[in-house]
C-alpha cells in the first residue's frame, strides 16, 4: 500500500502541486497574521518594559471617562500635588507629565502629519533618565517657550532640520518655534507612527491650555522602597479624585491596551484568512473528486483483490496529508515573508511599527499545520468515502453518471435554508439587529453550497447561451461541458462565489455608505463653505476665536460652528458624543423631524433624540447627568426631542452649555452662509487669511468637503480589495486547476474531436469558454448574494444613520466583466494543454 501511495503521489506531483498551492495561500494568510501581531506585541512590550523601567509608580485621575473616538481619558492632576508627592520619605523624584493632541506645519503651512491617521502628540521632554522615554538622537533638549525637538520619522518625512521653524498648534494659538533637536522613543524613531512634538513643561503647559495641571505625574522610588510601597504611601495622602498605580500595572495597563487593539486588527485580518482557506477547500475537494474520479477503476482493482474500504479510505486519506503538510509548510514560509509586507503596507498608510525580527510562535506553527492538514483532510474525506462505498465490479466498470443536477432531497434541503437564510436576513433588516443578519448571510451561503449543482444545469444552459450563438460548436459544447457535470461546475464555481459574494457586499456597503454620508453631510451642512482643521481627534478643531473672527466679516450671514466632546452620559453604556452646536440657527436648513420642545436652548439645557429618550424613558424637563473627563457631573434639562438622529448623531447642547463640560473648547467644523450678493469666492479667500496662521486647516465648498468626507471610504474599501483579491485568485487557481484535472480526464474526447476534424484554435476557443460560463456563473451568483446581503445590513444600521442603499450597478457590472476576462486567463494553460494532445494518442487512451 505504501508504495502505491508513494507511486500515485509522484505520478500526479504537479496536480497536487496547484491544489497545495491554494491551501499554502490561505495558510500563509493565517499565520502571516499572528506572526505580525505576535511580533508587534512582543517589540511593544519590549519598548514599553525599557521606557518605563524608571516608573515606580504614576499618579493620574481617578475620574475615568470612555472617549468614543479613542482611549479613555482622565481628569487633570494639579500640579501641586508633585510637590506634594515629592516631599514622601518614600519618594526617590517626581515629575509631571503633559499629552496631548496638537498640529504642527512647516513654515509654508503643509502639516508635518498631514489628513487622518496616527496623531501628532505634544508632550514634554525630560531628561530625568527615570521618566526620559525620549532620548535625544541629534541637538539639545528643548528649552523656553519657542523650542521644540521632533521625533526623527517626522522630521525626516517633512523635511525638517536642527535650526528649521515650524508652527504647533494644541489648544492654545500656533506658536511659531524652532527645531532645536530630534528625538527617538527608546530605540525606535517614532511611537507607532505617531508624530511626536516635544517641548519644556512649562511650554507643553501653555500650548495645552492645561494651565497649573499635568496629564500624570511619574514617581521615582527611593532605593530599597517597593514600588508597592511608594504606591500605598502617594495613596494615602492623596485627594478622593486621584489615585497612584505601581509602575508594573501602568506598564500592564498600556500593553494590554495596545493588545486589545491587536486583537481588534487581528480578527479583522483573520477574516479574511478564513475566506481564503474556505474557498481552498472547495478546490481541494473538487480537485480530489476529479483524482478519485479518474483513478475509479484503479481503487476496483484495488478492492477485487482485497483491499478493505478502509485502506482504500486510508490510501486518499493519506495523499491529503502529505498535501496539507506541503501546504502548511509552504504556507507557514510564505506567511513570515507575507507578515513583513504587511508592516510595510502599513508603514505606507503611516503607522510606522517598531522594529524587531518576525516572531514565529509554537502556537501559529501548530496553527498552519492544523488548518493546512486539517482542510486538506477534511475537504478530501468526503470524495474518498464515496469512492470507498462503490463496488469492486461497479468500479471496474468505471461507469459514473452524476445526478446531483436531480436531486430531490438537494432541492427540498437547499430551498429549506434559502427560506431561513432570507427569514433571518430580513428579521435583522427590520429589527435593526445586524448580528442576525450576519446569520442569514451564512445560512444563504450554505445553501447556495447545497443548491449548487441543482442552478449549474439551468444556470450553465442561460450564461451558455451567448457563447453558442457567437461561437458555433465551440462555444455549444463548452456550454455541454458545463452542463454534463453539475457537481463539479456548481463546486468550481462556488469557490469563486464566496470570494465574489464579499467583494459584491463591500462594494455595495461601500456605495451605500458613501451615499449616506453625503445625504448626512447635505442635511447638517447649512451653508456654502465648510471649514474644518486637519485634525485625527473629532474633538480636536479650531479655537472659538477664528470663528469668532469669520463670523465678522462683511459677507459671512452665518457661521454656525459644531463641536464635539465625550463624557459619560446617565443610562447609557460606554462613553456618549455630546455635540455643541447653535440649535436655533441649525434648525432653519436642517431638517430635525418631528420636535418637541425649543430648538432655542440655554446653557442648562439639552436636546436629546427620540430614539434616546425612549431607550432611556426621557421627557421634557428632565433632568439627565452628563460627566466630562474634566468638568465631573453636569446637570442638564431635555429642552428638545427630535426624531432624525441621522441629521445630529448625538446629545446635543448649546455652545454655552458645551463649555461647562470643556475647558478647552473647539471647533470641529465652522459652517458658513454667504450673504446674499457677496461672492463666494472672495468670501472664502478672506477665511482662508483669517485662518492663515493656523496648522492644516482647510475651507471648502459643499461638494469638495462631501468629498474629503468619504475619500476615506474609498481608501479603507481599496484596503479591503486588496486582501479579498487572495480569495478570489484562489478560486481562479481552483476554476484553472479543474479545467487541467478533467482535460486529463477527457484526454479521449478532446482526441475524437480533433480526429473528425477541430483544429488546435477551436479546442482553446472551447475550453476558455468553458472557463467563462463557470466564472460568470458564480461571479453573478456571489454578486446576487453580496447585493442581498448588503441592503439587509443597511437597513438593519439604519438607527446609526445608514439610511441610503446603493447597489453601485456599474461597479458590479465591471466586477461581473473582470470576472470573466480572469476566466480566459484562468484557461489559457490548460487550454494550451488541451490543443498540443497528439491526436492518435489522444484517441488510444483509456
Amino acid at each position: 500500500m505504501w508504495k502505491l501511495i508513494r507511486a500515485g503521489l509522484w505520478s500526479r506531483k504537479l496536480r497536487l502541486f496547484t491544489t497545495a498551492l491554494a491551501v499554502a495561500l490561505g495558510v500563509a494568510f493565517t499565520t502571516g497574521t499572528l506572526v505580525l501581531t505576535d511580533t508587534i506585541g512582543k517589540v511593544f512590550d519590549e519598548l514599553f518594559d525599557q521606557i518605563t523601567e524608571g516608573t515606580d509608580s504614576l499618579v493620574r485621575g481617578a475620574n475615568e471617562v470612555q472617549n468614543p473616538f479613542g482611549p479613555s481619558e482622565r481628569n487633570r492632576v494639579p500640579a501641586e500635588l508633585e510637590k506634594q508627592v515629592a516631599a514622601l520619605d518614600s519618594v526617590k523624584s517626581a515629575e509631571g507629565f503633559i499629552q496631548f493632541q496638537a498640529q504642527a506645519t512647516d513654515m509654508k503651512g503643509d502639516a508635518l502629519k498631514p489628513g487622518f491617521g496616527p496623531p501628532t502628540l505634544l508632550q514634554n521632554f525630560s531628561d530625568n533618565p527615570n521618566f526620559a522615554t525620549w532620548k535625544l538622537n541629534k541637538g539639545k533638549k528643548p528649552s523656553g517657550p519657542t523650542e521644540v525637538v521632533l521625533d526623527v520619522t517626522t522630521a525626516t518625512e517633512a523635511k525638517v532640520s536642527i535650526g528649521d521653524e515650524v508652527q504647533v498648534f494644541a489648544a492654545a494659538a500656533p506658536r511659531t518655534m524652532t527645531v532645536v533637536g530630534l528625538a527617538t522613543f527608546g530605540n525606535e524613531n517614532n511611537l507607532a507612527g505617531a508624530a511626536a512634538v516635544l517641548t519644556d513643561l512649562k511650554t507643553a503647559q501653555e500650548l495645552s491650555d492645561y494651565g497649573d495641571n499635568f496629564f500624570s505625574i511619574q514617581v521615582s522610588a527611593v532605593d530599597g522602597v517597593s514600588e508597592q510601597q511608594v504606591t500605598n504611601d502617594i495613596n494615602r495622602m492623596l485627594p478622593k479624585d486621584y489615585e497612584a498605580i505601581t509602575g508594573t500595572a501602568f506598564n500592564e495597563e498600556t500593553q494590554s491596551a495596545i493588545r486589545q487593539g491587536l486583537g481588534f486588527f487581528q480578527t479583522f485580518l483573520l477574516v479574511f484568512a478564513v475566506v481564503a482557506v474556505v474557498v481552498g477547500a472547495f478546490l481541494i475537494y473538487n480537485s480530489f473528486s476529479i483524482l478519485i474520479a479518474q483513478r475509479t477503476q484503479e481503487l476496483g482493482l484495488m478492492r477485487a483483490i482485497g483491499a478493505v474500504r478502509s485502506q482504500v479510505l486510508g490510501t486518499v486519506a493519506i495523499e491529503a496529508a502529505v498535501v496539507g503538510v506541503i501546504s502548511a509548510l509552504v504556507g507557514l514560509g510564505l506567511g513570515v515573508l507575507l507578515a513583513s509586507g504587511m508592516r510595510s503596507l502599513l508603514a505606507g498608510l503611516g503607522i510606522e511599527l517598531p522594529s524587531g525580527p518576525n516572531v514565529v510562535t509554537v502556537s501559529t506553527i501548530v496553527v498552519a499545520f492544523v488548518v493546512g492538514v486539517g482542510v486538506t483532510i477534511g475537504a478530501a474525506l468526503l470524495p474518498a468515502r464515496r469512492a470507498a462505498r462503490v463496488s469492486p465490479m461497479e468500479a471496474l466498470r468505471s461507469a459514473s453518471h452524476d445526478d446531483s443536477g436531480s436531486s430531490k432531497v438537494r432541492l427540498i434541503v437547499g430551498l429549506v435554508l434559502t427560506a431561513a437564510g432570507a427569514a433571518l436576513l430580513v428579521w435583522g433588516a427590520v429589527a435593526t439587529a445586524p448580528l442576525l443578519v450576519g446569520f442569514g448571510a451564512g445560512t444563504i451561503l450554505v445553501a447556495a453550497v447545497v443548491l449548487g449543482p441543482r442552478i449549474a444545469v439551468p444556470a450553465a444552459r442561460l450564461i451558455g447561451a451567448p457563447a453558442a450563438r457567437l461561437r458555433g460548436i465551440t462555444g455549444s459544447l463548452a456550454r455541454q461541458n458545463s452542463m454534463r457535470n453539475p457537481a463539479r461546475t456548481a463546486t468550481t464555481a462556488l469557490a469563486l462565489v464566496m470570494g465574489v459574494s464579499i467583494v459584491g457586499f463591500v462594494t455595495v456597503l461601500g456605495a451605500s455608505t458613501k451615499t449616506s454620508v453625503t445625504k448626512t453631510v447635505e442635511k447638517q451642512v447649512i451653508g456654502d463653505l465648510v471649514v474644518t482643521a486637519s485634525q485625527f481627534d473629532p474633538t480636536g478643531g479650531l479655537p472659538p476665536s477664528y470663528g469668532e473672527q469669520i463670523a465678522k466679516l462683511p459677507g459671512v450671514k452665518l457661521a454656525s460652528p459644531i463641536r464635539f466632546g465625550f463624557g459619560q452620559l446617565d443610562g447609557e453604556s460606554g462613553g456618549s458624543i455630546v455635540i455643541g452646536a447653535d440649535l436655533a440657527a441649525l434648525s432653519k436648513a436642517v431638517d430635525l423631524g418631528t420636535t418637541s420642545g425649543t430648538t432655542d436652548l440655554s446653557a442648562d439645557q439639552v436636546a436629546v433624540s427620540a430614539a434616546a429618550a425612549k431607550r432611556n424613558s426621557w421627557k421634557l424637563g428632565d433632568t439627565i447627568t452628563f460627566t466630562g473627563p474634566d468638568s465631573g457631573p453636569q446637570k442638564y434639562t431635555v429642552g428638545l426631542i427630535f426624531e432624525n438622529a441621522d441629521t445630529l448623531a448625538g446629545t446635543v447642547v448649546s455652545l454655552k452649555g458645551f463649555d461647562r463640560i470643556t475647558e478647552t473648547p473647539k471647533d470641529f467644523q465652522i459652517t458658513v452662509q454667504v450673504a446674499d450678493g457677496a461672492s463666494v469666492g472672495k468670501v472664502k479667500s478672506e477665511i482662508e487669511g483669517v485662518l492663515g496662521d493656523f496648522p492644516g486647516a482647510e475651507v471648502n465648498d459643499l461638494s469638495a468637503f462631501v468629498k474629503s468626507q468619504t475619500a476615506q471610504i474609498d481608501i479603507f474599501l481599496n484596503m479591503l480589495y486588496v486582501f479579498l483579491a487572495l480569495a478570489v485568485f484562489i478560486a481562479l487557481l481552483g476554476i484553472a486547476n479543474t479545467l487541467a484535472l478533467s482535460i486529463f480526464e477527457r484526454t479521449r474526447e478532446v482526441g475524437l474531436l480533433r480526429a473528425v476534424g477541430m483544429v488546435r484554435s477551436q479546442v482553446r476557443s472551447m475550453i476558455r469558454w468553458e472557463s467563462v460560463i463557470i466564472a460568470v456563473l458564480g461571479t453573478v451568483l456571489g454578486l446576487l448574494i453580496g447585493l442581498v446581503v448588503a441592503g439587509a445590513m443597511m437597513a438593519s444600521l439604519r438607527d446609526q444613520g445608514f439610511s441610503a442603499f446603493d447597489p453601485a450597478p456599474v461597479r458590479l457590472l465591471v466586477i461581473t466583466v473582470l470576472s470573466a476576462m480572469a476566466g480566459v486567463l484562468a484557461a489559457l494553460r490548460p487550454a494550451r494543454r488541451a490543443a498540443k494532445m497528439d491526436v492518435l494518442e489522444a484517441v488510444s487512451s483509456e
